[in-house]
């Protein structure tokens, strides 16, 4: 579902795209099935990072530059959370980031609270929207894009968050509110089941 937002929000196949705390690759193969062929994720495991193409062993810090980076990606990044919102903020890159764990690594935040986690990052990157994904669990996605760049309609992105559902029949304004019931039973929880 990642994917599915990266394309709906960031068409341009082209971009040199930095999947953070890539993990399996799962969302590195997603985005390329989606067509964007200039993926590399960066991982602090060894298991995962070491030995294959487009990956790259290491930590992600958000003092570091970001010269050949068009988009940050990162699905429940954990303690690199703060950091790629930090590195957005500061290199003007967009970014799309599906926090999960209460990890901070890179700024101070004490509670372990869902809620307040959010809020704090929020006040990290104010200008981020808060999206949702189709998924159970955490699902609050913050996309950032300091380009200025059009952003998809409702009706848009009401039929990119109805994919998967047959909504052939309706219209835009069918479409958006059926989505927004949707998103509503799908709203982040405070505990999280999927770390």
């Amino acid at each position: 579902m990642l994917a599915e937002l990266v394309e709906a929000t960031f068409p341009d196949k082209s971009m040199r795209i930095l999947d953070v705390a890539g993990g399996k690759g799962q969302t590195q193969a997603a985005l390329r099935r989606a067509g964007y062929e200039n993926v590399v994720s960066v991982d602090t495991r060894t298991k995962y990072a070491s030995g294959r193409p487009n990956y790259r062993y290491g930590a992600f810090d958000w003092r570091e530059p970001l010269d050949e980076v068009d988009l940050l990606v990162a699905m429940h990044p954990d303690e690199a959370t703060d950091h790629v919102l930090l590195a957005a903020k500061h290199n003007r890159v967009p970014c799309v980031v599906v926090p999960c764990c209460i990890k901070p690594s890179a700024t101070t935040y004490h509670l372990n609270d869902r809620a307040g986690w959010m809020a704090h990052l929020r006040r990290l990157l104010p200008e981020a929207e808060q999206q949702s994904l189709p998924i159970h669990g955490c699902n609050a996605a913050l996309v950032y894009d300091p380009r200025g760049a059009p952003r998809p309609t409702n009706a848009a992105a009401a039929r990119l968050f109805l994919r998967g559902f047959d909504a052939s029949q309706l219209d835009d304004a069918a479409a958006v509110a059926v989505a927004a019931m949707i998103r509503e039973r799908l709203t982040p929880r405070p505990e999280c089941s999927n770390s």
